[in-house]
């Protein structure tokens, strides 16, 4: 459950991240989808990311679509986030993102415009 403190600072750590990417969702399109359960809500002290499960006819994944706030803190919630989504069967982690996160995340192999990293 989201409670409206922990999305009044998230809101504000997102924004910027919905900007760069287009404004292809306002933020309270992303509260919607969290309360429907569509998107996952990912927060710690100082920043947040969301997460949405695809699934393609022989695989399903996990993809990172919109993250901000202290980068350390983001990196820091990968290990938790993959460990959540291979346990509900997930094959890979996307990233889709700006190019910037093809430098921080060289663990994952490029494809097409999307960052994938494969779990175990």
């Amino acid at each position: 459950m989201i409670t409206n403190v922990q999305w009044e600072k998230a809101r504000q750590w997102l924004q910027p991240a919905l900007d760069r990417g287009g404004n292809t969702h306002t933020t309270d399109d992303i509260r919607a989808g969290i309360i429907s359960g569509s998107f996952q809500f990912w927060t710690s002290e100082k920043s947040a990311a969301i997460t949405e499960i695809v699934s393609y006819p022989c695989s399903k994944g996990c993809r990172v679509f919109l993250a901000g706030g202290d980068m350390t803190e983001l990196l820091a919630m990968q290990p938790e986030l993959e460990a959540w989504a291979q346990s509900i069967g997930c094959k890979f982690i996307e990233i889709d993102g700006r190019p910037g996160w093809e430098r921080i995340h060289k663990d994952f192999k490029k494809q097409s415009v999307v960052l994938r990293k494969a779990l175990s």
